[in-house]
């Protein structure tokens, strides 16, 4: 059985998420190797129950989502708000939405389509342009209860006919002075929602001749060092969020590793020598560069090591990568395998210590902790739910209440209706409680709302069945 104890709003905010501030001291080295972890899932079965339990179970700090997750701007809002409710910390709910091609929210889910980097930079030279379709692109996140976009590109277009980037219309231009300025309005549009973005792919995949997704990329003899300037203009404005590593090999930064897996990459050369103090997040960690060349453990010790806080990956369920026959969560795999590499000393206690930090300080920063201009009261709520699917569909609702008085507690579903009446009566001032049984209800979210000493409380409630 868990418990997650969730804060109660103010109504007129139903959907609304409270998260609690993070404490930095309160975690167990498990825990703070989850929160190190983002991974994609399948919206239902078997992926999306082990998904829960990653969340609730194992402090899982991120969940990717790809087009095939969203097919509605409300079910998208649902499913964020379903995840969050599930999570003790807040989690980093990411999508790639850079515009153009590469773009989650689009025509085919409720959206709409959007410019890709090259035409605003390159062909409209408009910064202006890539402003308005930030604005655009952030409410968009900001509306869906996404709070990380995995962008903005930032390599610079040396070879138009780069498979991964020129070829798809993903950089702003081949002038590294303007790819620093569409980069900064981009990220200032989603600044301005609170919404976290990734300059990616350090140290660069614009002049790359091959596609990392599918093989060893080699960028020794095509990368300039120019296509670092975006990077250092950038931080002569701010300090980015996050910065994305790519799967890039150059044997003069590393001739062991490409960026990704680098410590001389990314701790040396990007922290030591450039001065970024924000969060790295890998590329995703399955693309053929790094499974073709290394083993599974082999590449969660070496992104560890390499100074990255976040490793990203496309699935949360694992087989053969994780030595299993049949799929289990790749999650506890990679808390697991990381944690006993830090008992035998391979990975420093330290190493864990500071990403954990850096993440815990971005999500402190970024993400929302309570409802500016809401009225609290001191009220907790404790959810029981029994994993794995189906879960336990009776809840115990609690509130403290400081003065005595008339109290109605009710529980509404998304169209307004009331499924249940808990409380309508007088009560003394303390602690009480009610239980919900909802065992015949369908799945889905819920509202419930509390009227006590004068003032009026909602919250959210996930049933899965």
């Amino acid at each position: 059985m868990n418990i997650m104890k969730i804060g109660l709003l103010t109504a007129g905010i139903l959907c609304a998420s409270l998260y609690p501030a993070a404490d930095t001291h309160a975690q167990t080295l498990e825990e703070k190797i989850g929160q190190m972890l983002m991974v994609a899932v399948t919206n239902f079965g078997q992926p999306k129950d082990t998904l829960l339990i990653d969340i609730a179970d194992r402090n899982l700090g991120g969940v990717l989502f790809f087009q095939n997750n969203i097919t509605s701007p409300e079910q998208i809002t649902a499913l964020t708000a379903e995840l969050q409710d599930f999570a003790d910390t807040p989690l980093f709910l990411s999508v790639d939405q850079e515009g153009g091609r590469v773009a989650r929210l689009n025509a085919n889910n409720g959206y709409s389509s959007t410019l890709p980097a090259n035409f605003t930079g390159d062909v409209l030279k408009d910064v202006e342009a890539t402003r308005g379709q930030a604005e655009i692109m952030a409410r968009w996140i900001d509306e869906a209860g996404l709070n990380v976009n995995l962008a903005p590109v930032v390599d610079v277009n040396i070879n138009s006919d780069s498979p991964a980037i020129g070829r798809l219309e993903r950089s702003y231009s081949p002038n590294e002075t303007v790819v620093a300025d569409h980069a900064i309005a981009f990220m200032q549009e989603h600044a301005a929602r609170d919404i976290i973005t990734a300059t990616k792919h350090f140290p660069g995949h614009g002049s790359a001749m091959s596609d990392s997704h599918f093989g060893f990329t080699d960028i020794t003899s095509t990368w300039q060092e120019r296509e670092l300037t975006p990077y250092e203009l950038i931080f002569d404005e701010f300090m980015p969020d996050m910065i994305m590593t790519g799967h890039l090999f150059h044997r003069n930064i590393d001739a062991d590793y490409p960026a990704s897996l680098s410590h001389k990459a990314v701790t040396e050369m990007l922290r030591d020598e450039m001065g970024y103090t924000g969060v790295v997040i890998s590329d995703e960690l399955f693309m053929q560069a790094i499974t073709d060349n290394y083993s599974f453990d082999e590449a969660l010790v070496l992104a560890v090591n390499s100074g990255t806080d976040i490793l990203l990956f496309n699935r949360n369920l694992c087989t053969s990568h994780c030595g299993s026959d049949d799929p289990i969560s790749l999650v506890r795999y990679a808390i697991d395998l990381i944690a006993s590499r830090v008992d035998s000393g391979e990975i420093p206690a330290a190493r864990i210590d500071a990403s954990y930090a850096r993440i815990m300080d971005l999500k402190n920063r970024r993400i929302p902790t309570s409802i500016d201009g809401g009225q609290t009261v001191p009220v907790t709520v404790a959810l029981a739910q029994n994993f794995p699917n189906p879960f336990n569909p009776t809840t115990t609702i609690r509130w403290e209440m400081p003065e005595a008085g008339p109290v109605q507690l009710s529980v509404y579903n998304t169209m307004g209706q009331q499924v249940a009446e808990l409380a309508d009566e007088q009560l003394q001032a303390g602690v009480h409680q009610r239980v919900f049984n909802a065992s015949g209800l369908a799945s889905g979210i819920y509202v419930y709302r509390l009227t006590a000493n004068g003032v009026t409380l909602s919250r959210t409630m996930t049933l899965v069945k």
